[in-house]
Formats: structure tokens, sequence, C-alpha cells
């Protein structure tokens, strides 16, 4: 072949093997551009953690290369074929662990639906109240006293002989008025000639309760004699009522139309401010926006002279303890797996790792969180209760703000999980260490992507 030739043909072809249409990984740098050299470019393969390192069109990225060395081609769908059977063995371990540490991270979290720093607790200081809070209501502490309980207006008839017959009511039909909240309801009873007054009174109560007046009927046995008793069915003064005969004598005959218990509001003091209720449940910690108090108060007794009861809404520390116990098992289970194979995976995932407790150490020993060198993590109960009871801010700061210790792990096992395996491979396959150190030089430049550094560390 002429000189010529020779010339012509080496400049223009290229000494590696390609399956069409699949993008080639290293070229000789006699044929094309080294891409770790400045100005290199990557390659491109749908799902492929190295996919995410360029987003241009691919009919254009399937011819460019990825330099391993020169006079190497390689298909990338064969390089990530060639991973060891141990490597997908152990890189599934390594995402399970991943997926439960992002579980675990993520409850923590502040925000998170459901998160347990958006669960409250009420706890209240003694039993004449008790309470319950919603869990968006405000960390905060009340002090009440009780000073009058609402009750509702009750008419206890007269003493009748149970058996006495025929009863004291008149057999025959009766009309009577309920008067309740403003509305007058007519109720009807119809006494038969042979009852006894425990008979004909139970017919009188049946009648009551079917009116739905706002008005319950009882009867208040006690030996032999039986008694009419009318209840308002709501507690407070604005919920009084009276009773009067229309046709017949039900009301004169049972005497219930005097009041032998005063309807009442509730009074109770709310850290020096007074409130009157119609009935024995506060609501407070009302949104600025309007609606429903997210903390609710219940009233059984009356508070012994000056005495205060004190109403706590705080973090639901079982729910927080619990879930810190679990998010560290999870971060250990993690950093014993990857140590525990060191010929297999990369140890730049302990150094990720670590990295999410970066100026966290003092943070998290304060609240009863400690973190040896090795970066192992223990939960010390008492003292985190006790954080959580004095400075649940200090809490909530170290573990579940943007900074703390959840959200770091969270985006540890993202970045765990969102990679491909080939991504934590010590030596993946037959290609050995070089190919490690390319990828290792490919995943720092993954991370200034995402970050929103393209920065060419290459140069």
């Amino acid at each position: 072949m002429p000189a010529s030739a020779l010339a012509s043909f080496g400049s223009s072809t290229r000494f590696s093997i390609r399956p069409p249409d699949q993008p080639e990984v290293g070229a000789s740098r006699f044929g094309r551009p080294n891409p770790f050299s400045p100005g290199g470019q990557l390659p491109l393969v749908r799902r492929s953690f190295l996919a995410r390192l360029g987003r241009t069109d691919e009919s254009e990225a399937r011819y460019r290369q990825f330099g391993l060395g020169d006079h190497i081609g390689v298909p990338l769908t064969q390089l990530e074929s060639q991973l060891t059977s141990s490597l997908a063995n152990t890189v599934q371990g390594l995402m399970q662990r991943a997926g439960a540490l992002q579980a675990a991270a993520e409850t923590l979290v502040s925000g998170t639906p459901s998160g347990v720093f958006d669960r409250r607790t009420a706890a209240t200081s003694g039993a004449a109240v008790s309470a319950r809070a919603q869990d968006s209501a405000t960390l905060a502490s009340y002090a009440l006293e009780v000073q009058q309980l609402a009750v509702a207006q009750q008419n206890t008839g007269d003493q009748l002989l149970s058996a006495g017959a025929p009863s004291q009511i008149a057999a025959g039909t009766h009309t009577f008025s309920i008067i309740a909240g403003g509305a007058t309801t007519s109720v009807t009873a119809t006494i038969g000639a042979a009852d006894t007054n425990f008979q004909a009174i139970t017919r009188v109560r049946d009648a009551i309760n079917a009116a739905g007046a706002g008005v319950e009927a009882s009867i208040a046995t006690t030996g032999d004699v039986s008694q009419l008793v009318l209840t308002a069915t709501r507690t407070g003064t604005a919920k009084t009522f009276s009773v009067a005969d229309v046709t017949g004598s039900v009301v004169a005959a049972t005497g219930t139309s005097t009041a032998t218990r005063a309807g009442a509001d509730a009074l109770v003091r709310v850290d020096g401010v007074d409130h009157t209720l119609t009935e024995n449940r506060l609501t407070l910690d009302v949104p600025t926006t309007g609606g429903a108090g997210r903390l609710e108060v219940f009233l059984h007794d009356i508070t012994e002279g000056a005495v205060r009861v004190e109403v706590t809404v705080a973090y639901n520390a079982d729910a927080v303890v619990t879930a810190t116990g679990r998010l560290t098992g999870a971060v250990n289970d993690v950093r014993a797996y990857v140590e525990d194979k060191p010929q297999i995976l990369s140890p730049g995932l302990l150094a990720r790792l670590a990295a999410a407790g970066d100026g966290l150490r003092d943070a998290l020993a304060g609240i009863g969180v400690q973190a040896s060198s090795s970066g192992h993590l223990t939960v010390d109960e008492p003292a985190l209760r006790l954080s959580l009871d004095q400075r649940p801010g200090d809490v909530e700061r170290a573990i579940g703000s943007i900074q703390g210790l959840a959200a770091r792990e969270r985006s540890v096992a993202q970045t765990i999980l969102e990679s491909s395996a080939v991504a934590f491979a010590t030596k993946p396959g037959p290609l050995g260490a070089g190919y490690a150190r390319s990828l290792e030089q490919t995943a720092r430049l993954h991370n200034f992507l995402l970050g929103g550094l393209f920065v060419d560390i290459f140069a």
C-alpha cells in the first residue's frame, strides 16, 4: 500500500470495536480525546449512574467516550455486566439497609407528615382537669383555676308510691309543654285506668324522651317510692327549661314544675384571665388565622382555694425516643455493613456516613445522643427524655431541623438509593482498581452537579 494511503488510513480509522448503536467506554486518544483531560466529555446511558452526569441529546451522546486508559474500548453495558455476583449481592443488602435508614430518618425530620416532632401530648398536674392537644398545638404551659363547674338544670318530682294504684296521674290523655332554648315543644301522654304510679310516670318519661325537646326524663327509685326526674340535655344558664300543663295534670301530679338544681356556667381562670363557659370544656391555642383551638381542656372538679393546675403541651416523648433509637440503629447497621466488606464496597461510603455528623457531635451529646470516634451512635434514653422535658427546642434543632441529624442521614440514604451499583464498588469486576479511581472522580463530579456547582475538577 502506498505511504500516502497508509497515512490516510491511519488518520481516519479508529482501532476499537463496539456493537452497533452502543456507546463506548474508552477509546484510543489517537482517535478521540480522553474525557478526563480538560474539556473531556462523559457518556450517557439511560438509568445509569453515569448518565446523570450529562443531559444532552442521546443521539449525540451515544458516541462519547469514557477513558479508562489508552487503547481501551469497552461498551458501557458490558462494563456494568462485569460486576461480580458478590458485589451484586452486597449492593442488594446495602440498598435494603439504605431503605430502612431513609424510613427511620424521614419520621424525625420536622414538618414531615406524621413526623414525631409534630406530634403533641398534653399533661396536667392534677385530677381537676384533663387535656388533649392536636398535633399542631403550640408548645406551651398554662395555669388554671377552676372556680365553678357548669351544671344542667334538673327538676326532681315528688316521691310516689311505686305500686300505688290507681296512679296519682288521672287516667286519660294529658298534654303539657316544655320550653327550652327559646323553643316550645308540646308533649302528650296517655295514662291507663289501671296503671300504677310507676307505670304512669314511665309513660310520661317515654313521651318526653321521644319529643326531643332538650330535656331528658328518667325515674329515680328508692325502696318502694319513685320520682320522675327531668334534666336539661346541655349545661349552662342558657340551656335552662320550664314545664307546664296544657290539658290534664301531669306536671302538677308529678311535682316537676320547679327546678331543684339550677343550670350554671363554668368559671375558670387561665393565666389570670377569667373565662365563663356553658360547658365543662375549654379550648385554647386558637390559630391566628381563626378556626378551632388546638388544645382542649376538660373540667372535672373545682380546684381548692388558690391551687392552680398546670397544663403543659409538649412533644410526644415516647414517639421521639423510639424514633431516635430506630434512626441510630439504622445508621449503625449501614456503617457496620460497609465496614464488614472493605474488599467490595468503597470506603467513601464510610466517609459519607461520617460526614453526616460533622458539626453535630456536641449538640447531639448535649441531648443524650453519643457519637463515638468511629461514628457509632448510642442513645442515652433518660438523658434524651430529660432534654425533651427541659430543652425541647434543642432536641428538635439537633435531630429534626433541616440541618439536623435526621435530614442529613436521609440525604445519605437517598444518595445510595439513587445511585448505580458500580458507584459503590472498590474493585468492580475484572477491570480492577483503575476503573475504581475513575469512578471516584466521577462521583465527586456528580456531587458537584447535584449541589449546583458546575466545576471542571479534572482540569
